[in-house]
C-alpha cells in the first residue's frame, strides 16, 4: 500500500491541524488491518502516520503476518523538505534502522518513498537477507526510477543491491491541493531492472512470477 495509506498526502503545506491525522500504534484502525490480514490469510504492509508521543511523529509502516500478528515495524529514515513535500515539519527520522522483517511470505526489506534515493538503505537490507525491497511511496520519485529502468538501467545499478533481490514500489496520491500531481500505480522490478509481467522473458529467466 502507498505511503501514509490511511490519510491523504498532507505534507504539501505546513499546517498544524494535520497532526490530528496521526494515530498511535494501538489505534483501532491498526487492529482493523490486523484482522484484514488474518481474514485474507496474507501478509500486509500497512504505512501510517504514527504519533509516538506528544511532539514525536513518524512516517511508519507495520508489517502484519497472515495470522494478524505484528511481524515488524519500520520508521522512515530519510525525510525530505522540498516545495509541496514539507515532511520535516511533520516527521522526525526513524530509529528502527534498516532491519529486514521475516514473514511467512519471505524476508521483506520495508522502506518508504524518499529512502529509495539513498542506496545504503537498499544495500543494507539486501546484505541482511531481504528477499524483496518494498517502497511505499506517495508521490512522483518512483516514476523517475521507472524512467531509468525503461532506459535499461538495472535495479542493481540504481540501488547497488545483490542479484537476487526484487523491488516493488507502490505510489498513490490523494492530495488536498493541486500542488502535487495525482498518481496511482505500482511497479515490480526483478534483479535485472526489468518490470515484471507475464510476457517478460527476463522474468522467466530469473524465475519471477506474477499473477
Amino acid at each position: 500500500m502507498p505511503e501514509l495509506f490511511h490519510t491523504p498526502y498532507f505534507p504539501f503545506e505546513e499546517n498544524a491541524d494535520f497532526f490530528n491525522l496521526a494515530i498511535e500504534k494501538d489505534h483501532p484502525l491498526v487492529k482493523e488491518w490486523q484482522d484484514i490480514a488474518k481474514t485474507l490469510n496474507t501478509v500486509i504492509v500497512f504505512p501510517f502516520f504514527e504519533k509516538r508521543a506528544n511532539g514525536i511523529y513518524h512516517n511508519s509502516a507495520f508489517v502484519f503476518e497472515r495470522d494478524g500478528s505484528i511481524a515488524g515495524l519500520y520508521r522512515k529514515s530519510h525525510i525530505p523538505d522540498d516545495p509541496a513535500f514539507y515532511e520535516k515539519y511533520y516527521f522526525i527520522p526513524g530509529d528502527t534502522g534498516f532491519e529486514p522483517i521475516k514473514t511467512s511470505a519471505g524476508t521483506l526489506g520495508v522502506l518508504i518513498c524518499w529512502d529509495q534515493w539513498f542506496p545504503e538503505a537498499a544495500r543494507i537490507m539486501s546484505l541482511k537477507g531481504a528477499d524483496l525491497l518494498i517502497y511505499g511511496a506517495g508521490e512522483k520519485p518512483f516514476l523517475d526510477i521507472l524512467a531509468l529502468l525503461k532506459r535499461g538501467v538495472p535495479v542493481n545499478k540504481i540501488t547497488g543491491v545483490r542479484g537476487t533481490v526484487y523491488k516493488t514500489t507502490a505510489s498513490e496520491i490523494k492530495a488536498l491541493k493541486d500542488e502535487v500531481d495525482n498518481i496511482e500505480g505500482k511497479i515490480i522490478c526483478n534483479q535485472c531492472g526489468n518490470k515484471i509481467n507475464k510476457d517478460c522473458a527476463f522474468c522467466n529467466f530469473c524465475g519471477a512470477q506474477i499473477n
